[in-house]
């Protein structure tokens, strides 16, 4: 009986394994999560993946709205490298998507990412600022710089 459970879920997981794993960290982000979560959501339908929240224990309603949306939900201490490491050691994806509460990506972007083949290794999309004074655009130009 073990054996063919066994069998089972190996098949399950080859059948409904996602391609995309979006991995995205919280602290308080009530307010960010209810305006994106539009976003949020038709980005899953686009991609087919899956959203793993990992909340670095939120005083506010962000796991409550992260539920709402998010395959699943982990809450531990505050720190964003270890919040992602936990989103990653439970994806099922062939590929990580790492996103901000407050992130939009493109058309373009979802697109780009869409297209994805096995000889990808990494990348990253330029920042754009919703702020247009001096100091938000040399902070753009600074973080793609980096990037």
């Amino acid at each position: 009986m073990d054996v063919l459970l066994g069998q089972v879920a190996a098949v399950e997981a080859l059948l409904f394994k996602v391609r995309y794993s979006i991995v995205i960290p919280t602290l308080n982000e009530e307010t960010t999560l209810i305006s994106n979560l539009t976003f949020l959501q038709s980005l899953k339908e686009k991609l087919e993946s899956e959203i793993i929240v990992v909340d670095g224990q939120s005083c506010d309603k962000t796991k409550e709205i992260a539920r709402s949306f998010s395959d699943k939900l982990y809450d531990i201490k505050p720190s964003r490298s270890s919040q992602l490491n936990k989103g990653i050691m439970h994806a099922d994806g062939e590929y990580y998507i790492f996103l901000h509460a407050d992130t939009i990506i493109t058309d373009e972007g979802i697109s780009s990412i869409s297209n994805i083949n096995d000889d990808f290794r990494w990348g990253f999309f330029p920042v754009k600022l919703d702020q247009k004074s001096l100091g938000y655009g040399f902070l753009t130009y600074c973080i793609n710089l980096r990037s």
